[in-house]
């Protein structure tokens, strides 16, 4: 019995001290795999990434955004013969038997041998040694084409499917849920497979993942819509992002740098004039000004040592070095230099001084001097970075004193920074919280948002409801500006239901805009930025694709922009032949519902010529029985709190949907006969010549895209909108044809965008051209009631749509009631005229049309006789003759030079009697 006690326990010690070996040769095994990974990555850095050269012919990049011409000059077929040149010698192993002897990689290794090399090593250590993270590493090598390797989309995802399978790595099953949600590579889109790996992931505390899973259930895409859903998981991000923002420095951890868009350095989705939404200014987009860092630095340095005396310039050139603007790298040292350069334009007595007294009329004053605000903003600027230790050792002293200079002044930062300091005691100040709330005040009266958000948190704490609805507004108007906290207390509120009514969507809004504004998380859209900077578009659109499935509205909008310019390939990401306008189309949608106005402009254009819709794969969307909540019964369509659950679900697939979102997009009777055709024949032609251009073009469906045009006029204000819908009108496209409402629309797009007066001012004059035929016509015909007449009648109602009001009078209410107006006018027993009078009546101008034709006579015959003139000299003095005059070419082009000459002396003479009278007045 004895003896058997003491083999039981020699037993148990050699199992433990087996156990521990086997432990600690996992470790070795770790901690040696991390050695080779980390020295492998050294040698990954140093290969040289594959610089994007425009290979593209002369007539391939003029005709980039046309398809169909590519396609029938033969060049999209020289581009595949070059990408089937291409041989990859990279080969995947994934069986543990097969893989040989570690590989080292020596100095005088060629590049394509160093680069197989790092290949084998990756996959020795994570096929071998189990070590994951250098499996992840080669799959992303792959996907994204890093490191100068050739983009291969179905290796990453043999390396994914192994990760997720074998160790379940949350990365590779959210990149695997993307490929299936895409449709990327030679993979098929498999929106069940997508959801199901993507909620893996998210269970495992993917980040990207819980934000594609929130978006999903936001906006209904493949699954139920259910709001309670995705505010669980937006709160999970938002939770942890406010607490990576609370952790920094004082006053919190700087926001990463704003999303830029692809698209504003063209002007916008539609060009300078015509775009609603642009994003970031030029110098951040693409590369910005043809400048390099060198001579930006020159141009600051002379700033610096010529502009001594601006203090404007200097905190404008400090504030670029402080933030890394691009191409300028970020500098501390460098910022906080030229910010205390700038704050020696303080007044003496302020700036000399280390122990400033701030006083009431001190926190309400409001300098009017431009240097002295710079001056002041340059020293909250200096005393925060003394604060944080940017640049400088951190000292709460020195922060103080620098903060007192510039709240001396009033400026409001500095105010509220001290009142932080006066709430915790910071600076060697003593602890005051009712010091502190008169501080904030003080700064939120000045529209601080930081100010407004340290004053509604501590009113939040109180019991008193009075107190707790002044929090709620100071949260509001805090988080309009981007204030993270305001708006994550903002949506605590919503969610709440005790000051307000539980709004689910709105706070679900809320939570997704601090997820996506404090990005700690995620790189991918810096290397985007970068790529667009390096003019690599396609590198570009995958990792926009990856985000947009994220739910940006920014990726989506750049995405789809790449892809509709033509700047950007499919063929990289989409293996299977892929209609590129069907997968644009998918994310101008998105994008659209996400109020986007330019992009619901883009799908209206997309239906109007049939471009990717017939290819276009629509999702399903179920809605959830308790997605029908308050929210989406409420009929109050100017309730901004619930536009996002009112928007209609994307891609939805029914057509009861479809006829759904026509009607809530307007009540206007829609025309079924001209739903897919057109019956201007000239109008026929253009459709047919934009399908050539096209290419791959659809059936059109117009009334789906007079519906997206309405939504945009009506909610967003597009005046793009407003005039596809005159246009539309006009022609009877969709929708029963309505001179009147065409006018309308006209007019109110004019209105809101007078940059296009020339293009819009062109169809007024055409179609009062066409009314003027059509009431010829009515006349020759006695036909008086069907005349149309567009001047104002005696109620005033003119012919611009009043959006504000609600007006939804119809043409036909119009009509009558002008008819009414000459009836009370010119009464019942006026005289019948004669054929010859009506025919003259009805070539009467009026006076503004008289002064108009007039001077533009005069113009022409002045223009004339000068450019006539000067052609005469010339021919004189080469022929001794002077010209015969003629009808050729010459005449026909001294026309046009006469009309430019007679405008242009005409407005020298306007500008000198304008100025003549100036005196007199």
């Amino acid at each position: 019995m004895r003896l058997l006690s003491i083999s039981k326990c020699l037993l148990i010690a050699s199992t433990a001290f087996n156990f521990s070996y086997a432990n600690e040769n996992e470790k070795d095994i770790r901690n040696q795999s991390e050695i080779i990974f980390d020295s492998t990555l050294n040698v990954l850095k140093s290969f040289p990434n594959t610089t994007y050269v425009d290979t593209r012919s002369f007539l391939e990049k003029k005709f980039h955004r046309f398809p169909g011409v590519l396609n029938h000059l033969h060049l999209n077929n020289i581009i595949e013969a070059k990408k089937k040149e291409k041989n990859d010698i990279f080969n995947i192993i994934l069986d543990k038997s097969k893989i040989e002897t570690l590989p080292v990689i020596q100095d005088k290794d060629k590049l394509p041998e160093k680069r197989l090399k790092a290949h084998r090593i990756l996959e020795y250590l994570g096929i071998k040694n189990k070590y994951g993270k250098a499996l992840l590493k080669l799959a992303d090598i792959y996907f994204y084409g890093y490191y100068g390797y050739e983009q291969n989309i179905d290796k990453a995802f043999q390396l994914y499917q192994f990760l997720a399978d074998e160790m379940g790595n949350p990365q590779a099953q959210q990149k695997i849920g993307f490929i299936y949600s895409i449709g990327l590579g030679s993979i098929k889109r498999d929106q069940a497979k997508a959801l199901l790996y993507l909620s893996f992931a998210a269970m495992n505390n993917d980040i990207s993942s819980q934000m594609a899973i929130g978006y999903r259930y936001l906006f209904g895409i493949s699954t139920e819509r259910n709001c309670d859903e995705a505010v669980w998981y937006y709160r999970k991000i938002a939770d942890e992002m406010v607490k990576i923002q609370q952790s920094g420095p004082p006053l919190g951890r700087l926001l990463p740098s704003p999303k830029i868009s692809a698209y504003e350095e063209d002007g916008g989705i539609f060009g300078k004039g015509a775009s609603n939404v642009i994003g970031r200014p030029i110098d951040e987009a693409k590369g910005g000004a043809d400048i390099s860092e060198t001579e930006l630095h020159q141009l600051y340095k002379y700033i610096e040592e010529n502009e001594k005396h601006n203090p404007n310039k200097q905190v404008l050139i400090a504030l670029n070095y402080y933030q890394g603007t691009p191409p300028i790298k970020k500098n501390f040292k460098k910022a906080l230099k030229i910010f205390k350069v700038a704050a020696r334009h303080l007044p003496e007595e302020i700036y000399k001084s280390d122990n400033i007294e701030i006083t009431e009329k001190d926190l309400e004053f409001i300098p009017t001097n431009n240097k002295i605000k710079a001056a002041a903003k340059a020293a909250a600027f200096v005393g925060q970075m003394y604060w944080r230790g940017e640049g400088v050792e951190p000292n709460e002293v020195e922060a103080r004193k620098w903060y007192q200079r510039s709240a001396k002044l009033g400026y409001s930062a500095a105010i509220n920074a001290l009142g932080v300091m006066y709430q915790y005691g910071y600076g060697q100040l003593k602890q005051d919280e009712d010091l502190a709330i008169k501080y904030f005040i003080a700064s939120s009266n000045k529209g601080n948002p930081d100010a407004q958000t340290n004053l509604g948190s501590i009113l939040a704490e109180s019991d008193i409801v009075e107190n707790k609805i002044s929090a709620f507004n100071l949260f509001q108007q805090a988080s309009k500006t981007g204030n993270i906290v305001a708006s994550y207390k903002l949506a605590s509120f919503y969610m709440a239901g005790e000051i307000v009514a539980e709004q689910c969507v709105f706070a679900a809004s809320l939570y997704k805009t601090i997820a996506e504004r404090a990005s700690y998380y995620d790189e991918l859209f810096e290397e985007a930025k970068m790529d667009l900077r390096r003019r690599n578009y396609d590198a570009a659109l995958l990792k926009y694709i990856i985000l947009s499935e994220q739910g940006y509205e920014i990726a989506q909008s750049n995405a789809a922009y790449l892809i509709d310019e033509g700047l950007a390939s499919i063929n990289s990401l989409f293996y299977n032949e892929q209609n590129p306008y069907s997968i644009a189309l998918v994310y101008w949608k998105r994008s659209a519902n996400q109020m986007n106005p330019d992009a619901r402009v883009k799908v209206g254009d997309y239906y109007f010529y049939g471009l990717g819709t017939d290819e276009f794969m629509e999702e399903e969307v179920t809605e959830s029985d308790d997605s029908s909540s308050d929210d989406d019964n409420d009929d109050d369509n100017d309730d901004e709190d619930n536009k996002l659950e009112n928007q209609e679900g994307e891609e939805s697939t029914t057509t009861e949907k479809k006829d759904d979102k026509k009607h809530e997009a307007g009540t206007t009777e829609m025309d079924e006969s001209t739903r897919h055709e057109i019956k201007n024949s000239m109008l026929r032609f253009s459709q047919k010549i934009a399908g050539s251009l096209y290419g791959k073009q659809g059936t059109p469906d117009y009334s789906i895209a007079f519906s997206y045009y309405q939504a945009a006029a009506d909610n967003e204000k597009s005046s793009l909108a407003m005039w596809n819908l005159a246009f539309m009108y006009e022609y009877g496209i969709g929708v029963k044809k309505d001179l009147f409402l065409a006018k309308r629309y006209y007019d109110r797009s004019l209105e809101i965008n007078p940059f296009a007066s020339t293009p819009i001012k062109l169809a007024l004059y055409k179609l009062n051209l066409k009314v003027q035929i059509h009431n010829i016509k009515c006349q020759l015909t006695h036909r008086e009631d069907e005349m149309i007449n567009f001047k104002e009648d005696k109620e005033g109602t003119d012919n611009k749509i009043n959006f504000d009001d609600g007006d939804d009078e119809t043409s036909k209410g119009i009509n009558e009631r002008i008819k009414q107006s000459f009836k009370d006018k010119h009464g019942q027993n006026e005289k019948e005229l004669t054929l010859s009078e009506k025919l003259l009546k009805s070539m009467e101008i009026d006076k503004e049309t008289k002064l108009i034709l007039t001077s533009f006579l005069f113009k022409f015959l002045l223009g004339y006789g000068v450019g006539y003139i000067i052609y005469a000299i010339f021919h004189y003095r080469q022929h001794r003759r002077f010209p015969t005059v003629r009808f050729s070419l010459v005449v026909l082009y001294l026309f046009l030079f006469s009309a430019c000459i007679g405008t242009m002396l005409s407005n020298i003479q306007e500008e000198l009697q304008r100025r003549l009278q100036l005196p007199h007045h």
